[in-house]
């Protein structure tokens, strides 16, 4: 087993390979990293002091990453947020799945406030989730009458995120 000597330079090393890899936020990044360190520090690889000081170094490498533009926070969420919309999925399911990427929570709200905006954004991913589902009106055996497919359908909607009135409008179309 290799100990470790110098600690920042083996965390700098595995950013520089976690990064090629994987977008990330910056908190997420730093998560990555203390898992990291507790599993090093759990297999031997570090002492305690080491342990203890890596919450600092941890810090001064995130933000020179940030600095170098390495990870760009800004453009992560636009791009996670574009390919959340094309897939059909639910505003307040974009912005769970944003918290969850630990994304600041200032810059969320900013982009939840420019997606509300768009009146018309719920329904067209309604309707896209449905096409890719194939539920509704786009399911070969569907019928408004049947009350168990239609209940079955709209709670299916409901756990997706959608609001309640735009899947009922949605699901009696014909």
């Amino acid at each position: 087993m290799k100990i470790i000597t110098n600690l920042f330079n083996y965390l700098e090393e595995y950013s520089i390979y976690y990064l090629s890899r994987y977008s990330v936020s910056k908190k997420k990044f730093e998560c990555v990293l203390s898992r990291k360190v507790l599993k090093d520090f759990l297999s031997g690889k570090l002492c305690s002091k080491q342990k203890s000081e890596s919450e600092d170094i941890i810090k001064k490498i995130s933000s020179k990453f940030v600095s170098r533009n390495i990870i760009k926070e800004e453009l992560l969420i636009d791009n996670k947020i574009d390919y959340l919309l094309n897939k059909g999925t639910s505003i307040k399911k974009i912005e769970n799945i944003l918290v969850r990427d630990k994304f600041e929570k200032p810059l969320i709200n900013m982009k939840i406030k420019k997606l509300l905006f768009d009146v018309d954004l719920d329904s067209r991913s309604l309707d896209r989730f449905c096409k890719k589902k194939l539920l509704g009106k786009y399911s070969t055996k569907w019928d408004t009458k049947n009350e168990k497919n239609f209940t079955k359908t709209l709670s299916k909607l409901l756990r997706e995120g959608f609001r309640y009135e735009i899947c009922k409008n949605f699901l009696d179309q014909d």
